[in-house]
């Protein structure tokens, strides 16, 4: 088996890597194995797009071509979806390349999606010569070559391996650790705390065995991480998962164990250290999964938001959790002495505040409850009705002109009268 070098983030550093992905179905493979000319790469690239036949994880790919080195420099090997974007990179060297492997990727885990186009480049430099097997049979091509930016006639002789994952959450994820949730649509995934920083998309459901994920996130308020919840169909009884919470530089900050006493109607709530965090902060879940314990996890395709960066096994995917992070928003400086502890509280920010400014107002909302801003002299520069609501308000204040300075958030809210004082930059 050839093994290749990765490069090195510093979230991957953190993993436990492990050595198998649980599938829910047999695997399937995109390839072309038709053979009757060569084509040779050298000081350039080449590109073969395939279809994707199946939902699930790439596990590995084979391409039938040789390998001529003359120097130090490596051959490049890149997996980009359907965007175009790099999801998997690997460098293989001389001292690493046998001849009765070929070109063999192996150790992948890239989240699929069916009949989507994805794309396999590699790159050679001028010491670096790679001859590949092809065909010039039209008839069993299964996406465009290309050629140091040229359109080919022909594809190279390869094979992809995905590992399915069945989507139907009338899968086969049962037993005394399951859950009967049968969409996400019926799930709350509301975290415990005063504001979540949530995902609440899906677009089917992965399962782990002897897997490790990481899930980013960013806290929605100033105050203290409360608790994480992931909407989950099966969390395997009798089975002990470990999670820590890490923060950007990868350093944990809070670590312990789950187990399926911690799922109930839809959802994996894994309680927190106390966890202070500022509006913005960024973080990251792992959740280490054992050879022999499995848990299944409600996901969607992402490939923009970057705040809910995911990694399996090490390798980062367009695909993030179905979850919600909780935050308890910090009270100190946010009300008045004489109504500190009343049901009501209020959030602002961003502070120091420029033309726009948030304000969350915390707990039920009676009839007939306002909001202002005011500044120093008692001058209301923005007011606004609150509809009655049990679960609070938000409010966005946009086009604010005013002068620098010190401003009041005053609500009122039946009997709860709360300020804080706010400062325009």
């Amino acid at each position: 088996m050839i093994q290749f070098n990765i490069p090195s983030i510093a979230i991957i550093a953190a993993l436990l890597i492990p050595t198998s992905v649980a599938a829910n179905s047999d695997e399937c493979s995109t390839q072309q194995h038709n053979k009757n000319t060569t084509i040779s790469v050298q000081n350039g690239s080449l590109t073969q797009s395939f279809p994707v036949c199946e939902k699930g994880l790439i596990k590995s790919i084979r391409i039938d071509a040789t390998v001529e080195f003359t120097g130090n420099s490596p051959v490049r090997c890149e997996i980009l979806d359907e965007a175009g974007n790099v999801v998997a990179e690997r460098f293989l060297y001389e001292g690493q390349y046998t001849a009765e492997d070929r070109l063999t990727i192996e150790d992948l885990n890239i989240h699929t999606a069916h009949s989507t186009q994805m794309s396999i480049k590699v790159g050679a430099d001028a010491d670096v010569k790679v001859i590949f097997d092809a065909t010039t049979t039209s008839n069993s091509f299964v996406g465009p070559l290309v050629v140091n930016g040229n359109d080919e006639n022909s594809n190279i002789s390869f094979g992809v391996d995905i590992v399915s994952f069945d989507y139907n959450t009338d899968s086969d994820f049962t037993g005394t650790g399951g859950t009967t949730a049968v969409s996400t649509d019926q799930i709350d995934i509301n975290a415990e705390g005063e504001c979540n920083y949530a995902q609440t998309g899906t677009t089917g459901v992965m399962a782990f065995e002897g897997d490790t994920f990481i899930q980013g996130f960013k806290a929605c308020s100033r105050g203290k991480l409360t608790e994480i919840a992931i909407a989950s169909p099966y969390v395997e009884a009798n089975k002990t998962f470990n999670y820590a919470i890490m923060n950007e530089k990868s350093v944990v900050i809070c670590e312990g164990t789950f187990t399926s006493e911690n799922a109930s109607n839809g959802v994996l709530r894994i309680p927190l250290c106390d966890i202070n965090t500022r509006v913005g902060m960024k973080f990251f879940l792992r959740v280490d999964c054992s050879d022999n314990a499995r848990l299944a996890c409600y996901v969607s395709v992402n490939t923009e938001d970057l705040n809910n960066t995911t990694y399996i096994n090490g390798q980062v995917q367009p695909v993030t959790l179905t979850f919600a992070a909780g935050v308890h928003v910090a009270l100190a400086n946010l009300e008045s002495a004489d109504n500190y502890g009343k049901v009501t509280t209020v959030e602002a920010y961003p502070v120091p505040f420029g033309s726009e400014l948030n304000i969350v107002v915390n707990g039920e909302i009676a009839q007939g409850a306002t909001l202002e801003l005011i500044d120093t002299r008692g001058n209301v520069h923005y007011a606004v009705s609150l509809a009655a609501n049990a679960k609070g308000a938000r409010v966005k204040m946009s086009d604010l002109s005013m002068v620098q300075g010190i401003y009041a958030v005053r609500v009122v809210n039946g009997r709860d009268i709360v300020t804080m004082q706010v400062v325009k930059k």
